[in-house]
């Protein structure tokens, strides 16, 4: 690796750290957030009705943030590099114009929503109890496309880790208003608990944003206005395209609602327990990725714009693998510990296990597609990624829909993860042939050494899990205790494995912690 990658590696690592870290505790907190539901209602027809629920505004909230992030941020970074107030101007002036969604949400949500809950209720769902559910739920739509234009913005600030705490403002408010609600076993109070998280995390985004309001009155951001209307014409595209994907991800919940009672909670809560392990890692580091990305490519540097995707690249498939590993060695205890309030049958472990299994395999390719799309968007390019999401929501649901007949929630997972591969292959080699030439492709022994890491780490978690899980006793806790040591253990191995095969940034990685822990000690 040449000096130069090095600092490049190391200056998508080290803030990556720091949203890692925030999201890592927001990842624990959204996952207490669905815990806390099934723990309430169990895996039956309340929860049900919420993960379905919430799956429209959830995943086009989502949406709306793919677009801040991928579309809206390379925007902020292109106006703050000719002038910074014009950034500041257009991020007001975004903000203000969502308000009219917001309002219109909350005027028409009690009419959409048994609209929509007749639309998308299979025979195994309560519609009483998802209309409950959807009122209050409809209107965050509004609350989440505003909340995607000031996180882009505050990103395209390089201020990665407080946008990444916002959604542990959110959850944290679900969860309180959930425990503290008089009736919190009505199914209405899942919407309402999931508005007013919504609500608080715009009002700490919106806290965040303060200083740019000033600019939304200045001369320079009245004169604006016309290149915010340039803006919101080439979003039009992606804007779409990503709607449409995240109705595709909701339509799976709708799949599961004609399978048997606790189906949709069953795959929501298994889905999200799973991919929360990837996204603490790869939100954050594609998040700053994208950001250098765009900086390079509006200051010209085609070969830094190179080396940031290879980099991340690399960076990426390090975290991401052992994670793979661990999750598919330890699927069992793992959904022992997910649905430790269920009374399952050895056979539904089994199968509960092999969905989680199956959406963990595609944790790699999970990470990768929104990196290497990235260095489209940073080129103002947005129809090229549009096109591939929609080719990816059109293969996964063919799939789905072959696959659900004959296994059920497993075959939803399977589609995913075929899905998701073959979309991350074609991904890198668009980059391939239209934006650059990623080095990383060639280095076999980078491949080779990142597989032996992975079979040593699998190995480790296995041995240790089998050897703790003697000596603990029985339960939920004793599952807990041997899961985490096993972790640990195998995360130790795999970080010394690639060590001693040469890999540098881990070795790297290494010494920048020990001099942390030394200037910390010190001090």
């Amino acid at each position: 690796m040449s000096e130069r990658s090095t600092l490049i590696s190391a200056s998508i690592a080290k803030p990556s750290a720091g949203i890692t870290f925030a999201m890592s505790i927001v990842a624990v907190i959204e996952l207490v957030r669905d815990a806390t539901v099934i723990r309430i209602f169990g895996a039956g027809a309340v929860s049900d009705a919420y993960f379905l629920g919430i799956a429209i505004p959830m995943m086009v909230g989502g949406a709306f943030q793919s677009i801040g992030i991928q579309v809206v941020m390379p925007w902020f970074c292109l106006s703050n590099a000719r002038d910074g107030d014009v950034g500041h101007a257009q991020m007001s002036q975004m903000f203000f114009l969502l308000l009219v969604p917001i309002l219109v949400m909350s005027l028409t949500s009690r009419y959409l929503a048994g609209v929509v809950a007749h639309l998308i209720a299979g025979p195994a769902i309560d519609v009483e109890m998802l209309v409950a559910v959807l009122r209050p739920a409809l209107p965050t739509l509004g609350l989440m496309a505003a909340s995607a234009v000031l996180a882009a913005y505050l990103n395209a600030k390089e201020r990665y880790s407080a946008v990444a705490w916002r959604r542990f403002t959110n959850s944290a408010c679900f969860i309180l208003a959930i425990l503290l609600w008089p009736s919190r076993r009505i199914a209405s109070s899942l919407g309402l608990a999931y508005l007013a998280g919504s609500t608080v995390e715009l009002g700490w985004l919106a806290f965040l944003a303060r200083p740019s309001i000033r600019c939304l009155i200045s001369k320079k951001g009245i004169a604006e206005w016309r290149g915010l209307g340039r803006l919101f014409g080439s979003t039009v595209l992606p804007s779409v395209t990503l709607v449409l994907r995240a109705l595709g991800t909701a339509a799976e919940r709708v799949m599961a609602g004609y399978l048997a009672v606790g189906s949709v909670a069953t795959l929501s809560y298994g889905r999200r327990a799973t991919l929360a392990l990837g996204r603490i890692f790869t939100e954050g580091m594609n998040t700053v990725v994208r950001s250098k990305a765009s900086k390079a490519h509006a200051e010209g540097g085609q070969q830094e714009t190179a080396e940031i995707l290879s980099q991340g690249f690399r960076l990426l498939l390090l975290v991401l693998v052992p994670i793979t590993a661990f999750v598919i060695v330890l699927r069992v205890p793992i959904t022992r510990l997910l649905f430790a309030s269920e009374q399952f049958e050895a056979g539904e472990v089994t199968r509960t296990a092999a969905v989680i299994a199956s959406f963990a395999a595609a944790l790699p390719a999970y990470g990768l597609i929104p990196l290497f799309l990235s260095s489209f968007y940073a080129q103002g390019d947005t129809k090229t990624p549009s096109v591939h999401w929609l080719l990816l929501l059109a293969l996964n649901l063919a799939l789905d829909l072959a696959a659900l007949r004959y296994l059920g929630l497993l075959g939803i997972a399977l589609a995913y993860l075929v899905a998701r591969t073959l979309s991350a292959l074609r991904a890198g080699w668009l980059v391939e042939r239209r934006v650059t030439k990623l080095h990383v492709w060639r280095d076999a022994g980078f491949f080779t050494r990142l597989v032996i890491g992975g079979l040593g780490a699998g190995m480790t978690f296995w041995i240790v899990f089998t050897y703790v899980d003697h000596l603990v006793p029985a339960g939920t806790l004793g599952i807990l205790w041997a899961v985490v040591v096993s972790a640990l253990a195998g995360e130790v191995a795999f970080v010394l494995i690639e060590t001693l095969l040469g890999v540098r940034e881990l070795r790297l990685g290494i010494q920048w912690l020990l001099h942390v822990i030394r200037r910390t000690t010190a001090v």
